[in-house]
């Protein structure tokens, strides 16, 4: 989490490079996840609601 000014601005994903199942999918997909269970933490975010 990145936080500026209290307000979270950015949410960053890390894959292992190494592993078969680290892609952008996958990432995206977790940080789905992370929206449906703590939206409070996406509300200054525009780049996943628009993002397909």
């Amino acid at each position: 989490m990145v936080f500026i000014n209290e307000l979270p601005i950015a949410v960053i994903e890390i894959k292992n490079p190494g592993s078969a199942t680290a892609t952008l999918a996958a990432a995206y997909n977790q940080l789905q996840t992370y929206k449906n269970q703590v939206s409070a933490l996406f509300r200054t975010n525009a780049v996943l609601n628009h993002y397909r």
